[in-house]
C-alpha cells in the first residue's frame, strides 16, 4: 500500500469537516449580517462578552485581528454604542475596550 493510498481515508473526512466548517460560516455570517454587524465586528463583541473589557491588545490576540484594523472595528463599534473605549486608571498610554448595556 502506497503513502498516499493510506492516507488518502484521511484526506476524505478532512474534506468533509472543512465543507462542514464552510457550511457553518457561511450560516454564521449570514445571521451576524442580519444584526448589522461584520464577522470581525461579532468576533471583538464575543470575545469581549462575560468581561469587564479588555485591553486592545488582548482583544488582538484573541481575535488574530490585527492592531490596526482592531482599532477601525473599535471604532465603528464606537459609531454603533455598542462598545466604548476606557482609560484605565494608572495607564493613560492604552485603552479597554468595554461594552456597553445595548
Amino acid at each position: 500500500m502506497t503513502e498516499l493510498a493510506a492516507r488518502e481515508p484521511f484526506l476524505g473526512v478532512l474534506r468533509e469537516l472543512a465543507e462542514a466548517y464552510h457550511a457553518f460560516s457561511n450560516y454564521s455570517a449570514a445571521h451576524v449580517r442580519e444584526l448589522g454587524l461584520t464577522p470581525a465586528q461579532f468576533d471583538v463583541i464575543a470575545t469581549l462578552g462575560r468581561t469587564e473589557g479588555l485591553p486592545l491588545s488582548e482583544v488582538a490576540r484573541k481575535t488574530l485581528i490585527t492592531k490596526g484594523t482592531l482599532t477601525g472595528i473599535i471604532d465603528r463599534l464606537e459609531a454603533k454604542g455598542l462598545v466604548f473605549r476606557k482609560v484605565p486608571s494608572g495607564d493613560r498610554r492604552s485603552f479597554h475596550a468595554v461594552l456597553t448595556s445595548a
